[in-house]
């Protein structure tokens, strides 16, 4: 299976994230203040409201959590871990799917 066909398969279109953008993200998705727990570089974003951060240690997110999550310039997000995937022995590439 080549890059193309993966691309064919995806059910929204992704796109590459702007140079330099960070994904922040917020444990406590009811928090008054956003106050980050994690500081993930963007892998790619979702044009239906999700994107994918690699981030180091998440060990206080699991599947299913909700949380908050602020991308570049963007007001922070309630949203929920879709998927985990560890990369290498303490790095992983997470899936997040935005609710509001």
């Amino acid at each position: 299976m080549n890059d193309n066909d993966n691309f064919k398969k995806r059910k929204y279109l992704r796109y590459p994230p702007s140079p330099l953008e960070l994904g922040l993200v917020d444990i406590d998705p009811h928090r008054e203040n956003f106050e980050p727990s994690y500081v993930g570089i963007i892998v790619e974003e979702s044009a239906m409201g999700g994107c994918c951060l690699c981030i180091r240690q998440p060990d206080k997110l699991k599947v299913g959590a909700k949380c908050r999550v602020k991308i570049g310039d963007l007001q922070p997000f309630i949203s929920e871990v879709r998927w985990m995937r560890e990369q290498e022995m303490g790095v992983f590439l997470m899936g997040f799917r935005f609710l509001e």
